[in-house]
């Protein structure tokens, strides 16, 4: 017998016709998908998505929420990396890296990086 795992889904996005409508495409029942929650920004986000309110397993982001850039840069420091080995492995250099993680810091309005890495892990958008 086969174990499915119910995928319990938060999403994230500034068009509440795109939430809408992707909450209409997903059935708990035919797709073993459960939208538990939505938010039109970060920070109604956070608020909303706290493990007791909107239990969750993966989330759906607004692709400009974080860029390509942003997303590779917060996922590899996550990981451990290093600013350096982040550059190299980019191809970008640390600078460009530190006014990355500014602008996320800001988006997220998080005062340190590591309190920025614990939110987006947290929150599973990393």
């Amino acid at each position: 017998m086969l174990l499915q795992v119910m995928l319990r889904i938060f999403i994230i996005d500034d068009h509440p016709l795109v939430i809408s409508g992707l909450k209409s495409r997903f059935r708990k029942d035919r797709d073993n998908i459960e939208i538990c929650g939505s938010a039109l920004d970060v920070r109604m986000a956070l608020q909303e998505s706290t493990p007791q309110r909107n239990p969750h397993n993966e989330t759906i982001i607004k692709i400009d929420l974080l860029t390509a850039h942003q997303f590779d840069v917060v996922s590899l420091l996550s990981e451990g990396n290093s600013r350096n080995q982040i550059g190299k492995r980019l191809s970008i250099s640390v600078s460009t890296i530190e006014k990355i993680l500014t602008s996320v810091r800001k988006k997220f309005q998080s005062r340190t990086t590591s309190q920025l890495i614990w939110m987006l892990t947290h929150k599973k958008i990393i």
